[in-house]
């Protein structure tokens, strides 16, 4: 349900609006959402092979690599950084982290597990930035408890997936991708102007650490800013 309708409303205003009509923060999001889009679809269509694919080419390039600079030592004398038996170390560890199954199984469970803290936390903003809007009667405010209630279900799910249980963290993280894409191609079109205007009016900055700003939402950034620049008196 909540794909069809992002889907129709994503369908109705890419004939309303062109890229070409768009400004720089338009396209940017809409150039991220596309790319999400299409990695989350070969998550949804490939299941867990498609990242476990491109971890084992991954594992199995470095294992070449570790064999290619032993190599270099016994046929060439070439002198390397590491010792002989760190690159045999390295070897075999690759080698065998390409050719099993838990190799894919760890990194996507833990995935899984950032990414539901990720969602939760991200979903909380997007509920409190609601409320605030709704109190305050500002719109548009109803993307923001669309954005909470999705990352809401797919927050809680990713936490109580088993690690076992591949097919369901690919689904769930294919799932986030798609939505997550979807949104900035939705904000991309429809929200471009009012995340810009947003961007621009800056009374007082509210300084936070950089990874704790990238997580909260500009518009809810703006309004705290806002806040403290009316009662700094």
């Amino acid at each position: 349900m909540l794909y069809f309708g992002l889907l129709s409303s994503l369908w109705y205003n890419l004939h309303m609006k062109k890229i070409s009509n768009l400004g720089l923060t338009g396209r940017k999001l809409v150039g991220e959402g596309l790319i999400l889009v299409i990695i989350g679809i070969c998550f949804l269509i490939a299941g867990w092979q498609f990242p476990g694919l491109i971890l084992r080419f991954i594992h199995a390039g470095l294992f070449f690599l570790a064999l290619y600079e032993l190599s270099m030592i016994f046929f060439r004398k070439k002198k390397s950084n590491e010792s002989i038996l760190a690159l045999v170390g390295k070897a075999v560890l690759f080698g065998v982290l390409a050719s099993i199954d838990l190799a894919v199984q760890i990194p996507l469970y833990f995935a899984a597990i950032f990414i539901g803290i990720y969602q939760l936390f991200t979903a909380v903003i997007n509920f409190i930035t609601y409320y605030l809007y709704r109190k305050d009667q500002v719109e548009p405010r109803l993307r923001f408890l669309i954005d909470g209630i999705w990352l809401s279900i797919l927050g809680v799910a990713s936490l109580f997936v088993s690690g076992t249980q591949l097919v369901v963290q690919t689904f769930i993280i294919g799932s986030y991708l798609v939505l997550y894409g979807l949104t900035n191609l939705r904000d991309g079109f429809i929200f471009e102007e009012s995340i810009e205007q947003q961007s621009l009016k800056r009374h007082v900055r509210l300084t936070l650490p950089l990874f704790i700003a990238a997580l909260i939402p500009r518009l809810t950034l703006q309004r705290i800013n806002d806040f403290l620049a009316d009662n700094k008196g």
